[in-house]
């Protein structure tokens, strides 16, 4: 079933051996605190199994982000994460009553990780005690403490040795310096000299910029705002502008406020400190206007999780596919009983077993799987950088790496060809695309939206593609490609919300096309609110588009005219390409005599 030239699909022995080899790291600097040498070993043999919670965890010690994976998870695990959305959800409001009451539902979830869940326990408690309840920082400072000892053995040598630790290991670290600016404001320079270290140290060995842009911006702005003396105004300049870059490239809103606002206080020049200002009063507005505040708050860590399914979900999705009933594909692998239990998330089989059942049910793949089928870390690592170089629109450099990833991998497996084939198509966006191309690719692709399957990213990314053109010749059809596969998306519970995020906003731009723009806000609204919510501002410049559109087209001249603005200095803020596009339109278009800085 499994591709002998891929091991990055069901072998997460084979995935944690790889990485961590090809970073050149000893195991020990990996596993210390989360189990001991010989278990290690044995997840990396595939002697034990690993649970993907821990995987993960293992990996962005190494400094490899979950995002570079699609994983089926159990019910379980669905749920606990839930439990922690829900919390944070609460935390954002400051609704400490409620989320009191959120965190007496832990005890009623499986706990498989044990430590690691724990310590997810104990920072909601910790929160609980710092926020919602008065004087109570020893207490709070307790719990932080025990959170990060579930994973971290010598929690205060962390700084001194720099040890690597998760992304949700490092949020507890930050938090726990936090809350010492707090305790001990007469050790303000001791405390920042360590971070300072710390950071220096993170921003040279962690290689993966998905690990980065999630803890870097933190930590500075925890020195930043903590301490105002004991940094040099060079070195706060260069956190901040360091900070800034980071968050805008990889399309982050929160944080940058706070990053804009000392830019705009620190900056050299009183030009740079007014477009700062410029930029942070843009997108404030936007966050004010749908509810949400520009504060930087350590205690609100949203989680990033790997793109995720539930495997329940699946297997019956395959087997209704395959016209079985449940004692069919139990047969001589599992008693129906179990695989009932299976398929309504009751219970989650081994490995073994599951392998049997997905080859019987012909799912390509059932536990986790990258974003490509490789069998070497740097080519993982090639495909982001190609996604990340079209976002920014660096085309030359897009053409370069695209050639150098099709030289790297398999092009026989049909995964790479469509991801390959998707990139090459974007090239050629401005020159030209064939029918044949576009028919090509939809045929490598071979999914039907009516058929309740899971697409892979790159799948809906092709089939996102595919709708666009279809769209310039017959809006309806793009309207309905685009419909299904957001509808196949909804049907199916998921973490996270870039499944459908590219096909929201193709949508909305296409019912503005057929001028149906009640139906366009009411997607942008929901598409808004959920980028801001998950921190991913990539899609705002094509809702911010849609809106002026729309506001102008129902003669509320005056509103479009401030949101042009608006987009004008976020699309500047983010390095869009189509920046200057947007202030001459505006000139052009509303008033020839702006004054814009």
């Amino acid at each position: 079933m499994n591709n002998s030239k891929c091991q990055y699909t069901d072998n997460p022995s084979y995935i944690l051996k790889n990485i961590r080899e090809a970073l050149g790291m000893s195991a020990k600097e990996i596993y210390e605190g989360l189990c001991c040498r010989s278990t290690y070993d044995r997840y990396e043999s595939g002697e034990n199994e690993i649970s993907l919670t821990r995987l993960f965890f293992l990996l962005e010690r190494m400094g490899v982000s979950n995002e570079r994976f699609e994983v089926m998870i159990p019910d379980y695990v669905y749920e606990f994460y839930q439990w922690y959305e829900n919390c944070m959800k609460l935390v954002e409001k400051r609704d400490w009553e409620g989320l009191v009451c959120e965190s007496k539902r832990f005890d009623k979830l499986v706990l498989e990780d044990e430590d690691i869940q724990l310590a997810y326990r104990d920072y909601i408690e910790y929160i609980i005690a710092r926020y919602g309840e008065k004087d109570n920082n020893n207490k709070a400072y307790s719990l932080i403490l025990k959170a990060l000892n579930h994973t971290v053995k010598d929690v205060e040598s962390i700084a001194e040795e720099k040890k690597r630790l998760s992304v949700f290991e490092w949020n507890l670290f930050i938090n726990l310096y936090d809350l010492k600016y707090e305790i001990y404001p007469d050790k303000n320079a001791d405390l920042t000299s360590r971070l300072y270290d710390v950071y220096n140290y993170h921003r040279v060995n962690v290689t993966d910029k998905l690990i980065m842009y999630k803890t870097l911006p933190r930590l500075a702005l925890t020195m930043l705002l903590n301490d105002s003396g004991s940094l040099t105004l060079h070195k706060r300049i260069e956190l901040e502008e360091e900070s800034l870059k980071t968050l805008t490239k990889y399309f982050c809103w929160v944080g940058l406020p706070e990053v804009l606002r000392l830019l705009s206080e620190d900056a050299k020049t009183l030009h740079a400190r007014t477009v700062y200002a410029k930029h942070r009063e843009a997108l404030v507005s936007i966050l004010n206007k749908y509810g949400f505040s520009e504060d930087f708050r350590t205690e609100v860590f949203r989680e990033s999780y790997p793109l995720s399914m539930l495997l329940s979900d699946n297997l019956k999705a395959y087997r209704q596919k395959m016209g079985l009933t449940m004692e069919e594909v139990s047969d001589d692998i599992c008693a129906f009983e179990s695989y009932s239990r299976y398929e309504r998330g009751v219970k989650y089989p081994k490995r073994k077993k599951l392998e049997k059942l997905a080859e019987r049910l012909g799912m390509e793949w059932f536990l986790i799987r990258a974003e490509i089928d490789v069998d070497d870390y740097e080519s993982l690592l090639l495909a982001t950088e190609c996604r990340q170089l079209i976002a920014t629109q660096e085309i030359d450099a897009f053409r370069e790496k695209i050639e150098l990833l099709r030289d790297k991998i398999d092009m026989d497996i049909i995964k790479n060809q469509i991801l390959v084939g998707f990139f090459e198509l974007l090239t050629k966006k401005d020159s030209g695309v064939s029918k044949e191309e576009l028919d090509h690719l939809f045929s490598i692709i071979e999914c039907k939206l009516e058929e309740d399957l899971f697409h892979s990213r790159v799948e809906i990314d092709a089939l996102n593609y595919i709708a666009g053109f279809e769209a310039e010749k017959n809006l309806e059809t793009g309207i309905k490609i685009v419909k299904g596969i957001i509808d196949n998306e909804k049907r199916k519970r998921m973490l996270d919300w870039r499944y459908t995020s590219l096909s929201k906003g193709n949508l909305t731009c296409m019912y503005n096309d057929s001028r149906r723009y009640d139906e366009s806000y009411t997607i942008c609204r929901e598409l808004m609110d959920e980028m801001i919510i998950k921190d991913y501002t990539f899609p705002l410049m094509n809702v911010l588009s849609c809106l002026i559109e729309a506001k102008e087209e129902k003669g509320n001249i005056e509103q479009a005219m401030e949101m042009c603005k608006i987009l004008f200095y976020i699309s500047e803020l983010y390095q869009r390409h189509d920046s200057e596009m947007i202030r001459e339109f505006y000139e052009r278009h509303f008033d020839k005599d702006a004054i814009w800085y």
